[in-house]
C-alpha cells in the first residue's frame, strides 16, 4: 500500500463518514486519507471520528462500524 496523503478538507459535496456511516455535510471540515492498493482509494471521516480511529490504532474497520462520538481509548 502506498499512501499519498492525509488532509483536513472542506466538503464540496456530501460524503459518508467511514467510521460512523453518517453524512459529512457540504462545507463541513473533515479528514481524508488517499492511498493505492490495487486501485486508488479514499476514506473520509468526521474530525472526531478520525481522532477515534487514530486512537484505535488505525486498524481496518468495516464501513459505519463505530458510533459517532464514541472515543476509542
Amino acid at each position: 500500500m502506498s499512501v499519498f496523503g492525509y488532509k483536513k478538507i472542506k466538503a464540496r459535496k456530501q460524503h459518508k463518514c467511514w467510521w460512523c456511516g453518517e453524512d459529512i455535510l457540504v462545507g463541513e471540515v473533515h479528514d481524508r486519507w488517499v492511498w493505492v492498493e490495487d486501485k486508488i482509494k479514499t476514506v473520509r471521516a468526521h474530525n472526531e471520528c478520525g481522532v477515534a480511529w487514530n486512537r484505535s490504532g488505525g486498524d481496518e474497520i468495516m464501513f459505519g462500524q463505530e458510533a459517532r462520538g464514541v472515543q476509542a481509548w
